[in-house]
């Protein structure tokens, strides 16, 4: 009995000790917690920590009016590696560690495959989760990542942790730059995706992340708590071909010029829509790139490009007529002692007021509205902000310039009159300028630019834009009719007649103004900056397209709009000209097959060796019989026709604009001059003018085109 309470005792005594032995071990561990032993175990706590985060969607779809990709979002991937994931054993580890070196040094080919050994045992060794291998990854790279040695076997086994991220891109790089625009970043948001943000965002998804050591996450799974969704796509307005021809054309005339910055903007005249929108800076570098969306953000004074408002403004208030008579004298009006206005290319005596603004007279025009209104100058005023030249379109594009027409305590004093009549001392945007006169060329109707078509999501359409119209009545038809007519005359008869011989009727207006420096006036040490512009629409008697080209600080000589911005105008016209068929007059299906384009040109000369040629080409003729006289032939419906050039008058130059160099040299040496040929083609241009008397061995350029 006795010896079993000892034993029951000592069972007793030894489950004490046991006991007290357990709380002793777990002080002992508490305290070396508390004393930072527990540091280790703290940071795989935190491992073990699982957060909700927003996951981006994928960016909607910039279209252009075809349907091509101007900006889309595509996945890139980052590739991790979980050295210490549950299934990666040291011995598969090692079994595996030198192909999977040898593979991402031949793929990655930054290190070698030595130097990627070592990287992935130091990690291994220190049991690092989130070792990075590569970033910005495209799919099909991340495809061939995926049957590397022990990254094919999964996150589980072989440690891959593979990251999705969105890019954006532009396919077609540098085109409409900034008028697609950008946002996000540290940089301020622009352009298309800036005004559409909320349309292409879509919306945030969410996913479990595990958070590892050093602030870094991890997948906690491939499945979203919440699946982002895309968002929707916009289709534009732009004509992406189009859109390289002007900036082709406009960065050939702003390396030529060697011009500081310009801009081109087509707009479709029936639904304002903007089919082109190009703006090119000259860099620190020389280069030239798309840096500020001109067209939009900068407001400047237009200069003669705004003759048009203001004689339009005179005619809307029944105050001129383009018949009236103006004195232009010899291009110079002194306005009073301290201030005087000039014509650039001297005066032109008595002219109408269309004549003026064909040939730009400053002189004419400013006396004309001057006259107008100097007993009223509030009236002109008013008919000025009746167009709204006072006002912002409102296009949906951030930072629209708001356009400025300068006054003195809101009122105009005549001087003022004078500036503002030849576009100074008032502040207009491209566009806005661009706007007015595809308003002209519509019977009066103003639009709004239109940007963005409509909005689709997955190729379902969910929302139109559509034409929004400012003012449906502009001005009278008396007075649209008239401009339209004084435009078309800048081309036939004024400073654009290097349009005048497009196979499509255009009117416009060129201008040439002075640039204001900041601070310092229009000149700076006897230097002046010029500003060179074209603006105008086609074809003139059944308008379908306007189009604006300006060009900012051109050096040397070549600065006027007519010989700077007007060729960018007829490139971009061209090209619109050549594919829109609807342009194109009908062909006449009664006439015979052979049209006019069928058949060469030919320039004038003698009549027997004219023969030679048309008979070689099996073109009939009768031009033989007429032996060494000069003929001029022209095509008539069926057959070469010819008119007779009268010989020479001993003594006299004759007229040898059309003949051919070989025909033109002998002319001019049958009546003793000395011929001196510049260029190529027949004779476009001669020097002394036909009808001179010729001295002999006198020297006759002849201009060849």
């Amino acid at each position: 009995m006795q010896e079993i309470k000892r034993n029951i005792a000592n069972r007793v005594l030894l489950l004490y000790g046991a006991v007290f032995l357990m709380a002793v071990v777990i002080m002992a561990k508490v305290v070396h917690l508390q004393t930072g032993g527990g540091a280790e175990l703290r940071a795989k706590a935190k491992e073990l920590i699982l957060e909700k985060v927003e996951i981006k969607p994928m960016r909607g779809n910039i279209l252009s009016a075809d349907g091509r990709l101007l900006a889309t979002t595509v996945p890139v991937y980052d590739v991790h590696m979980d050295l210490r994931a549950p299934g990666l054993t040291e011995k598969r580890f090692r079994r595996h560690l030198d192909s999977l070196a040898y593979c991402l040094a031949s793929f990655f080919k930054d290190r070698s495959a030595g130097q990627y050994k070592q990287l992935l045992l130091l990690n291994f060794r220190k049991g690092n989760r989130y070792l990075p291998l590569a970033k910005r990854l495209y799919y099909k790279e991340l495809e061939i990542i995926r049957k590397f040695p022990l990254l094919r076997d999964g996150p589980n086994k072989g440690g891959l942790i593979v990251t999705e991220h969105f890019q954006r891109i532009r396919p077609y790089n540098h085109l409409a730059q900034r008028l697609i625009g950008r946002v996000g970043g540290n940089r301020t948001a622009v352009g298309l995706e800036a005004a559409y943000n909320e349309y292409l965002e879509g919306r945030p998804g969410l996913r479990l992340m595990q958070k590892l050591a050093g602030g870094l996450m991890k997948p906690a799974s491939d499945i979203y708590e919440k699946e982002p969704e895309a968002g929707c796509d916009i289709v534009t307005t732009l004509d992406i071909e189009l859109q390289d021809v002007a900036e082709t054309e406009l960065l050939k005339k702003l390396m030529e010029s060697n011009a500081d910055h310009g801009c081109v903007v087509v707009m479709e005249v029936g639904t304002g829509d903007v089919k082109v929108m190009a703006n090119l800076k000259k860099m620190a570098d020389g280069s030239y790139a798309e840096a500020l969306n001109y067209a939009i953000s900068e407001a400047v004074e237009p200069g003669s490009t705004f003759k048009l408002m203001s004689l339009m403004a005179a005619m809307e208030d029944g105050l001129i007529k383009p018949t009236d008579s103006v004195q232009t004298g010899n291009g110079v009006w002194v306005i009073s002692a301290q201030r005087k206005l000039s014509d650039v290319h001297g005066g032109h005596g008595k002219i109408s007021v269309a004549r003026a603004f064909e040939i730009s007279s400053n002189v004419g025009v400013a006396k004309t509205v001057y006259n107008a209104y100097k007993n009223r100058p509030e009236k002109f005023l008013l008919r000025l902000k009746a167009f709204h030249l006072g006002e912002p379109l409102g296009v949906e594009i951030p930072t629209e310039a708001r356009p400025v027409i300068m006054t003195h305590k809101g009122r105009l004093d005549p001087y003022s009159i004078i500036q503002k009549s030849i576009g100074y001392e008032l502040m207009l945007t491209p566009l806005q300028i661009l706007a007015f006169y595809n308003a002209v060329a519509n019977n009066g109707v103003l639009l709004k630019p239109r940007f963005v078509r409509e909005i689709r999501q997955k190729g379902r359409l969910i929302k139109q834009f559509p034409v929004v119209v400012l003012d449906s009545s502009l001005a009278s038809p008396a007075t649209l009719t008239a401009a339209r007519q004084m435009l078309r005359g800048v081309v036939l008869n004024g400073t654009a007649s290097a349009l005048r011989s497009s196979p499509y009727a255009v009117a416009g207006k060129t201008g040439t103004a002075w640039v204001y420096q900041e601070g310092k006036g229009y000149t700076v040490d006897g230097v002046r900056k010029y500003r060179a512009s074209f603006v105008g629409f086609f074809p003139a008697d059944n308008p379908q397209y306007s189009c604006l080209v300006m060009i900012t600080d051109p050096q040397g000589p070549l600065y006027y709009g007519g010989t700077l911005s007007a060729p960018v105008f007829k490139a971009v016209a061209d090209r619109i000209y050549a594919t829109a068929f609807h342009l194109h007059e009908p062909i006449n299906r009664s006439l015979p097959h052979i049209a006019d384009t069928n058949h060469p040109q030919v320039k004038t000369g003698r009549a027997f060796l004219t023969a030679a040629v048309l008979n070689r080409l099996n073109i009939t003729n009768g031009f033989a019989q007429l032996g060494a006289e000069m003929v001029e032939a022209y095509f008539d419906v069926y057959r070469f026709r010819s008119r007779r050039k009268p010989l020479p008058e001993k003594g006299i130059l004759p007229d040898l604009r059309g003949y051919s160099p070989r025909d033109a040299v002998a002319l001019v040496e049958q009546v003793g001059g000395r011929p001196l040929l510049e260029g190529r083609g027949a004779v476009q241009e001669q020097l002394p003018p036909p009808g001179t008397p010729i001295r002999r061995f006198q020297t006759v350029k002849l201009k060849l085109g």
